[in-house]
């Protein structure tokens, strides 16, 4: 029985992180490279816009491969912490 729940719960976490621990780091990654961008601002916010729902889907496929919901956390922080760095937040 307890392994059973444990197993639910494992699998709820991965599911919550792929899709919700993934949304921060494709929005800061999105924005360093969108900043980057030698245009005028509208045209980065488009790019940038744009870029966060692809990089959130591609973030969200490689974290939903880890084998566990803790394991897919560390890997969702770990790429909000990469794009952080990209988006400048961190020095």
């Amino acid at each position: 029985m307890r392994a059973e729940r444990l197993s639910h719960l494992s699998g709820t976490g991965l599911v919550l992180a792929s899709f919700l621990g993934t949304i921060p780091g494709a929005l800061f990654t999105s924005v360093g490279l969108a900043r980057l961008l030698p245009l005028e601002t509208e045209t980065r916010f488009a790019v940038g816009f744009g870029l966060s729902f692809i990089i959130w889907v591609a973030a969200a496929s490689v974290v939903w491969l880890s084998r566990s919901g803790l394991r897919a956390l560390g890997w969702s922080a770990l790429f909000a912490l990469v794009g952080a760095v990209a988006g400048g937040y961190v020095p």
